[in-house]
């Protein structure tokens, strides 16, 4: 075997070590990233349940001070339908306000290119015009209606 050919069969095992390294670490990095999302799942269970768990202690520490729990539920409820409400609304105007804005842009871009037909129409008209006359030579026409329309 000369060397070319080992150098070949050198490249050719690098390259696949290469590559049986690189889908090692692609397959440990989607492992760990399962892992990561099982721990933070387990988590949020965990501070939910402990929230739960405060909660309910709260509420037997009121109630053995002879407190009624029902209005702060109430009052919770209350502010939970709000707030959606509040949200909804939000959205809906949100929504007219966008639909409103696209409309303006539309009419803008509109006028815009109007203004701009106009112009190139009349640009074009007079270079007609120069031509026609054979005053100037066809390029210096161009040049000048090409510099009024910047």
């Amino acid at each position: 075997m000369n060397e070319v050919q080992a150098m070949a069969k050198a490249g050719e095992t690098v390259g696949a070590a290469l590559g049986t390294a690189v889908l090692t670490a692609r397959k440990a990095a989607v492992s760990a990233g399962r892992v990561g999302a099982e721990a933070a799942a387990e988590a949020g269970r965990a501070s939910r349940t402990a929230s739960r768990r405060s909660a309910r202690r709260a509420q037997r520490r009121l109630r053995r001070s002879g407190l009624d729990t029902g209005p702060l539920a109430d009052g919770v409820r209350h502010a939970r339908e709000t707030l959606a409400g509040q949200a909804s609304d939000l959205s809906r105007t949100t929504g007219r306000q966008a639909r409103k804005a696209r409309k303006k842009a539309a009419k803008i871009a509109a006028r815009n290119a109007r203004d701009a037909r106009k112009a190139l129409a009349a640009n074009a008209a007079e270079a007609r015009k120069v031509l026609a006359a054979g005053t100037v030579d066809a390029r210096q026409a161009l040049a000048a209606g090409a510099e009024q329309a910047r």
